[in-house]
């Protein structure tokens, strides 16, 4: 996609109150360049969870644009990701897995949790790490070349 708004996945409203529907399912292949463009995109934003479940998102490549990851599926992984947003815009990724006082918060996994980060790398325009996860309290959790910190294990 170029010069696109990007893609929301997992949200949606029955009978007024939020739901979420995604479980089970694979992004692969996404290439996505805003660097045309002068005024802010989304980029992909997901919002995923319920019990069982899993999220593969791979052989992502965006420029200009967020990928955001809102609840937490019992197993997440993430390999071969490379997002570039700018600084002014927000970080590049985004996970926020922390919805206790959220009513989504009703449909994340608690047991036997994983997530897994390979190669993953976010920057922005300068080429400086540029991440914003809330936490991070899955019962395992696999890390091989990201270039950014996570939080501490908690919650």
């Amino acid at each position: 996609m170029t010069n696109s708004a990007g893609m929301l996945i997992g949200y949606g409203v029955v009978k007024g109150k939020y739901l979420s529907i995604p479980q089970n399912f694979k992004l692969n292949s996404i290439r996505l360049d805003n660097s045309q463009l002068a005024y802010k995109l989304r980029g992909i934003q997901i919002s995923s969870g319920n019990a069982p479940s899993f999220v593969a998102i791979t052989n992502v490549r965006m420029t200009r644009a967020t990928l955001e990851l809102h609840n937490q599926p019992q197993h997440l992984f993430l390999r071969n990701i490379n997002v570039m947003q700018t600084s002014a815009t927000g970080p590049a990724l985004k996970m926020h897995f922390d919805l206790r006082k959220d009513i989504r918060g009703q449909f994340m996994a608690r047991q036997d949790t994983l997530l897994s980060l390979a190669n993953v790398h976010a920057i922005n325009e300068n080429g400086q790490s540029s991440v914003d996860i809330d936490r991070i309290n899955h019962q395992t959790v696999n890390v091989e070349a990201v270039n950014f910190p996570l939080p501490k294990r908690g919650g």
